[in-house]
């Protein structure tokens, strides 16, 4: 089986620990202000403490190799995470 292509709706947004600039995960999003909201949500199930305040970027395309979280993932989890509110 070849590799996967994923197409994403939104634009992609990657988010990066400030100092060293490297990516920590991916997200699809339709603006900065989300892509920021559901970098919060994720981040800690990669062990990223809560409040450490990570950089996002807009991304131009979506790269391999980094935890990656599209809209179905958070269509998904929808009440899940409006449940740990």
């Amino acid at each position: 089986m070849g590799a996967q292509v994923f197409s994403c709706d939104d634009s992609v947004f990657g988010a990066c620990d400030p100092e060293s600039m490297t990516l920590i995960l991916l997200t699809e999003a339709t603006d900065f202000e989300e892509a920021r909201a559901r970098v919060d949500q994720v981040a800690p199930l990669l062990g990223v403490k809560v409040g450490h305040q990570l950089v996002v970027v807009q991304l131009v395309e979506l790269p391999s190799g980094v935890p990656t979280f599209l809209n179905p993932f958070f269509a998904a989890g929808k009440n899940w995470f409006e449940s740990r509110k």
